[in-house]
């Protein structure tokens, strides 16, 4: 349970104590943190995360840099794949690429997916959407990826998928 309180500058007026359930989940830090540290599994390596929504890529930030890895996002399928030639040219790749599947007015995960292995056939390749639906997602082999992963993300996912 959290508190919160609520009250006046001179400390006049009504106090509110809102009390909010825990919804049972461990923390990132709780389940996550413990076990890199506990085990040494602190990762290494580049990962490029393609998603149209700043939410998301902030969060891939956030949780793939917990994990040890460095990120770099991008917007759409075009910029995903100049990124990974440019990333493989300068000798500094990347080690997986996390792409959203459907990128409204731009390239998506499945067609940049093409564009990338028809470069670097060994290129390790993740999709991702928020409509698990999707037969991509069920099927993702078929379209050259070698992982699925289902937004929103969580920190346990990615480490296994990764």
């Amino acid at each position: 349970m959290m508190e919160m309180s609520i009250s006046t500058p001179r400390s006049e007026g009504t106090t509110f104590a809102i009390y909010l359930p825990s919804v049972g989940e461990k923390s990132i830090a709780q389940s996550t943190y413990k076990e890199t540290m506990v085990t040494g599994k602190q990762k290494n390596g580049y990962i490029l995360v393609m998603d149209d929504e700043a939410f998301i890529r902030d969060l891939s930030i956030e949780m793939l840099g917990f994990l040890g890895y460095r990120v770099k996002t991008c917007i759409d399928g075009k910029e995903a794949v100049d990124l990974y030639k440019a990333a493989k040219v300068e000798g500094n790749p990347f080690s997986s690429v996390i792409m959203d599947l459907t990128i409204p007015g731009g390239m998506g995960g499945k067609e940049a997916a093409q564009l990338i292995l028809a470069f670097d056939p060994a290129a390790r390749l993740i999709v991702s959407s928020g409509y698990s639906a999707d037969p991509a997602m069920d099927d993702y082999e078929s379209h050259g990826f070698c992982a699925a992963v289902v937004k929103p993300y969580k920190v346990e996912e990615l480490a296994k998928v990764l």
